[in-house]
């Protein structure tokens, strides 16, 4: 998990970053309503974001989206034994 600090990206680096994220969860879960986490689909990137600054949240879920998408995998799949 390589640690990242949002407030220290540039425009252009975290604007890359979004569009990562957002293309991931689009590929899968565009017709997802929600923007919480279910076991059907993976929370919405805004909200991964927004929950980045919370303390803690990052070293539970992932520095980055596609870390956590990686990570909500393993969780599903261990649920669901």
């Amino acid at each position: 998990m390589s640690k990242i600090n949002l407030h220290e990206l540039t425009q252009e680096e975290f604007s890359k970053l979004w569009n990562e994220s957002l293309s991931l969860y689009e590929e899968k879960w565009s017709d997802s309503d929600s923007v919480f986490e279910t076991d059907s689909h993976p929370m919405h990137p805004s909200l991964f974001y927004q929950l980045s600054n919370v303390s803690g949240f990052n070293k539970t879920n992932g520095y980055t989206y596609p870390e956590y998408i990686d990570q909500w995998y393993v969780r599903r799949s261990i649920d669901s034994e």
